[in-house]
């Protein structure tokens, strides 16, 4: 899992590879991570006044660099080689998880390697490198928290009871029903992308960001423990986790990568045209920063 060799502050995990307390690899300084990512400015020159037209700003990929200080003694050979193995260039662009604790907060992120140096000069001689660095690029910049949250959406209760006519007082407005809705806290200030699974059975099964006005719908029926899995960020629809049901999606939703949670509260709906006994929402997330 990611970042679970990290137990302090100035540690990172980097695909299972400590560095920081706790290893032969100090960590002194770290650049790129709490640093916001370059951003790219789509205003447009206005052309025959002064200015530009406003447009949206965008985050560029994210570069991280580590300065280390690694302290190996007569060990720096090996020191030496289990940072190499640790350090591959991905030739297939693969990316692995990114880990680093800061006051207190542990924060990932996917990642490739992207460089490595080791000054070698007269301390390195004596098992001692100086202002060593190991840099990855990150081509999503969004550091996510390390913990995933869940909420889960069972179906709403209907009221009962209610006015009878002719009237006659005291008036009995019977009880309300409850409504299929929970509330998605992001903790961060950048918009996370969750993971929504519908269990059946549910016919037509719709979710509403009402904070937002977003909403996703499908045109199907679930049966009884079938399940719909919808990943935001990745685009996908997976029916029992393997068959694509990206197709179904009705014209009353958004995209699905553009179903997001805004930083702060959001309140998810659950709807459909049916509901069964076991019908149900799961929206698992991570808050996320810039």
């Amino acid at each position: 899992m990611a970042g679970e060799l990290i137990t302090a502050d100035w540690q990172i995990d980097w695909n299972g590879f400590l560095l920081g307390a706790g290893s032969l690899y100090d960590v002194v300084r770290v650049d790129g991570w709490i640093d916001s990512p370059g951003l790219t400015n789509g205003a447009a020159p206005k052309p025959t006044r002064r200015g530009s037209w406003p447009g949206p700003v965008r985050a560029q990929a994210r570069t991280v660099t580590a300065t280390l200080e690694i302290g190996a003694g007569s060990s720096m050979g090996d020191a030496i080689a289990a940072l190499r193995a640790a350090t591959p260039v991905s030739r297939t662009g693969t990316q692995a998880p990114l880990a680093i604790r800061t006051s207190g907060q542990t924060l990932v992120a996917n990642a490739v390697f992207g460089g490595r140096i080791v000054p070698v000069d007269q301390p390195y001689s004596m098992g001692f490198a100086q202002h060593a660095t190991v840099q990855w690029w990150c081509a999503d910049p969004v550091l996510l928290e390390l913990t995933p949250r869940t909420v889960t959406i069972i179906p709403g209760t209907s009221g009962s009871g209610g006015l009878t006519y002719p009237l006659t007082y005291p008036l009995d407005y019977g009880t309300a029903g409850a409504p299929a809705n929970a509330t998605c806290r992001n903790y961060g200030n950048e918009p996370t992308s969750p993971v929504l699974v519908f269990t059946g059975p549910l016919t037509t099964p719709r979710v509403i960001n009402t904070t937002l006005g977003y909403s996703l719908e499908f045109g199907l029926d679930l049966l009884a423990g079938q399940t719909l899995t919808i990943d935001t960020d990745a685009g996908t629809v997976l029916l029992n986790g393997t068959t694509d049901r990206l197709y179904t999606r009705s014209n009353l939703s958004v995209p699905v990568e553009y179903f997001e949670l805004d930083p702060g509260d959001n309140n998810l709906q659950l709807l459909a045209a049916a509901f069964g006994p076991g019908a149900q929402l799961q929206v698992t997330w991570k808050s996320a920063y810039l």
